[in-house]
């Protein structure tokens, strides 16, 4: 955890929801780095809408993927994120990996992970 001090522990349902629905016309740093700056300087446990900042406008048309009232760690968003830019390459990992500004062997690597059922470290 890059801010080890910070009382930070998940996200409010809208905050995710917003996130997911935004338009993120970069790549996954630009969420990485919204998501990193609202933990940085979160005063909180939980990150609620009003705490996140440059957040892109909503792109319609995409349903939120989790439960109503579903807690989701960010672990669980960015792999559901992975998940939905590899559905929308094809599944070709490598134009994936460049849309999300990634090398290649991390996705490689996560799902491996995830298909072996071990916990990321």
């Amino acid at each position: 955890m890059r801010a080890p001090h910070s009382p930070v522990r998940s996200m409010g349902r809208e905050a995710l929801v917003r996130l997911t629905q935004a338009s993120w016309p970069g790549n996954v740093r630009q969420l990485a780095n919204v998501i990193e700056r609202s933990v940085a300087f979160g005063v909180s446990e939980v990150i609620d809408v009003e705490h996140l900042s440059d957040v892109p406008v909503a792109a319609p048309g995409r349903a939120w993927p989790f439960a109503e009232g579903e807690r989701v760690t960010l672990r669980e968003l960015s792999q559901t994120y992975t998940d939905w830019v590899l559905t929308q390459t094809g599944g070709d990992k490598r134009r994936a990996a460049e849309l999300l500004g990634v090398n290649v062997t991390t996705i490689y690597r996560e799902r491996r992970r995830r298909d072996r059922g071990t916990p990321d470290t």
